[in-house]
């Protein structure tokens, strides 16, 4: 998510907040559930499956979510929807294939992940949300993101998942409202 200033031109972005680990953030791990998915067999049979609510929510422990998923926090309604947009959609296919094609037999290819000169090159005001339990990642992979970025701010947020807005709407709502006010006033 961005957000730009009045000050800001068409091409330059004052700050932004990036919720959860960012696909191919340096040493970002890589689910069990993902490595399947390179067997193109295995993954055409998995695309097509009918999605379930036991597999759903398999994933979404697999990313983190366990303890909000334990306390209720995840409402059923997600559910119903990720489950229709993998019903009615080529989502889960697309997303199969763009994950396989980034992916080595261990990890995600390492030529396709952030280099740290190119994550030193964002000058925007940068907060990270990130879940301490998030399955791609958690402290050790946030800091190594974060590090080379001169306007990173790093927020851990204990009990989350990939997914930070699924385990606590109203405080992540708050936190990026908060670091984006004087943008937002401007």
């Amino acid at each position: 998510m961005a957000l730009r200033s009045a000050a800001a031109t068409p091409d330059r972005v004052d700050r932004m907040v990036q919720m959860a680990c960012p696909a191919f953030a340096p040493g970002m791990r890589t689910p069990d559930f993902m490595r399947a998915i390179q067997i193109r067999p295995l993954r055409w049979l998995i695309s097509r499956l009918p999605p379930s609510r036991k597999a759903n929510d398999d994933i979404m422990r697999k990313i983190g979510h366990g303890a909000s998923l334990d306390r209720g926090r995840i409402p059923s309604s997600f559910f119903d929807w990720y489950a229709d947009l993998h019903r009615y959609t080529h989502t889960m296919r697309n997303d199969f294939d763009m994950i396989a094609a980034a992916l080595n037999p261990k990890s995600f290819d390492p030529t396709a992940g952030l280099p740290p000169s190119l994550l030193g090159a964002v000058e925007a005001e940068t907060l990270f949300l990130w879940g301490e339990d998030d399955g791609f990642g958690g402290r050790e992979v946030a800091d190594n993101t974060v590090a080379p970025m001169p306007n990173a701010t790093l927020k851990m947020l204990p009990e989350f998942g990939h997914l930070p807005w699924m385990d606590d709407p109203c405080s992540v709502a708050a936190s990026t409202a908060a670091f984006l006010s004087d943008t937002m006033s401007t």
